[in-house]
């Protein structure tokens, strides 16, 4: 085993190039948990606002009914 420079410098750049490959396995393991963290919020997101949605037109059509209620009872006095 020669202990010269490039003996030593060629076992550094495996060593490196070793742990550079352990760090893109968890950089795409860590892009992938969050990619799908990101799709369950926009799911649930979506599905708030839609709840929200429907509940603005009901209280809308509730309104418009207590009104048109209100109006031809008026108009009955």
């Amino acid at each position: 085993m020669p202990e010269t420079a490039t003996y030593y410098m060629s076992g550094l750049r495996l060593d490196i190039l070793e742990c550079a490959d352990n760090w893109q396995l968890y950089a795409k393991g860590l892009k992938i948990a969050y990619r799908n963290a990101y799709r369950s919020q926009e799911a649930i997101l979506k599905s708030v606002k839609l709840a929200i949605d429907e509940r603005k037109k009901r209280d809308l059509e509730m309104m418009t009914f207590t009104i048109s209620l209100l109006t031809m009872g008026c108009r009955g006095c």
